[in-house]
């Protein structure tokens, strides 16, 4: 786990059990808050935090999971990821087409 604060008031808190697990937290704000809870084995969570007010809250409560976040000012990031390994592979999804096509960048 990695933890980086560069402003004032800033939080994070990072809570981790089982195997293999990352965590990387930047802040560069003022009142920023980012808390992330790993339960399990080959989790891993990015957050980066660059404006003033931010909230990030992370929950891996299974095996696999990752979640990356970047943050202006004043937003607000709840994750909550459970179940089994992600077996899709890598995907690239702007939203436009239904269902997401195959084989194409990472699975959000």
């Amino acid at each position: 786990s990695s933890i980086t604060q560069r402003g004032g008031s800033e939080a994070a808190t990072v809570t981790q059990s089982g195997d293999f697990n990352t965590s990387t937290i930047s802040q560069n704000s003022i009142s920023a808050d980012a808390f992330v809870l790993q339960q399990g084995d080959r989790n891993a969570s990015a957050i980066n935090q660059t404006g003033n007010g931010a909230f990030a809250d992370v929950r891996q409560l299974s095996d696999g999971n990752t979640s990356r976040i970047t943050q202006s000012a004043n937003a607000d990031a709840r994750v909550t990821q459970s179940g089994p390994d992600n077996t899709l592979g890598p995907r690239t999804w702007d939203g436009s087409d239904l269902p997401p096509p195959n084989g194409s960048g990472p699975s959000y």
